[in-house]
């Protein structure tokens, strides 16, 4: 039956929760499954529904949201060129072809994923304050993970916004929400600390 497949796989989860925990891989867990009217499930070892965590790069997905909000009230459109909003970028070119918020957002700006490339050649953007690596593709042909680039769409929605990007946050998607307990982020790729309640709003 479909309750006893349910219970199963909370079974299963919860041994793999408590191994983990034992062999010290994590030092809390705060685990919930929920659907529109609330949650449905939750586990905790060390913590409960209000404890704080770094959600690292959970925090593109606020990045992607935001973006979205402001393509919705035409703001900004997904085909423009970057350096549109801060000259400075247009450095980052390949061969004069710009790269766009679109290839910022689908990590297709041809940035190399510093995980594995380990000698990029950085150029200083000034007016962000920040070290870019310079593409080694094509806007557009390749998929490659980008902090950098939603770095870089965290400055563009800051200055779209006229905020920061952690007041632009708060006050376009926490607070509408009811996301009393969430914090941050510092930039358009990380820094998003939230509860496990605040993350099923």
């Amino acid at each position: 039956t479909d309750g006893d497949r349910i219970e199963a796989s909370k079974q299963r989860l919860e041994r793999f929760i408590l191994h983990s925990y034992s062999r010290r891989l994590f030092p809390s867990f705060a685990v919930g499954v929920f659907d529109r009217r609330g949650f449905l499930y939750t586990y905790y070892i060390n913590a409960d529904a209000n404890k704080s965590y770094s959600t690292g790069s959970v925090t593109k997905l606020l990045t992607a949201t935001l973006f979205q909000m402001q393509l919705e009230r035409k703001r900004l459109q997904p085909h423009e060129a970057i350096d549109r909003h801060f000259p400075e970028f247009q450095e980052l070119r390949w061969n004069n072809e710009p790269v766009t918020l679109q290839n910022l957002i689908t990590h297709t700006g041809g940035f190399p994923d510093l995980r594995f490339y380990k000698k990029p050649d950085f150029r200083k953007m000034e007016s962000i304050d920040l070290k870019v690596p310079m593409p080694i593709y094509p806007p557009g042909r390749h998929y490659r993970y980008s902090n950098h680039g939603y770095i870089m769409l965290g400055h563009i929605l800051e200055k779209t916004c006229g905020d920061s990007i952690e007041n632009c946050m708060k006050r376009e998607i926490f607070d509408p929400l009811g996301m009393t307990e969430s914090k941050g982020p510092k930039t358009g790729a990380g820094g998003f600390v939230t509860t496990l309640h605040d993350l099923m709003l």
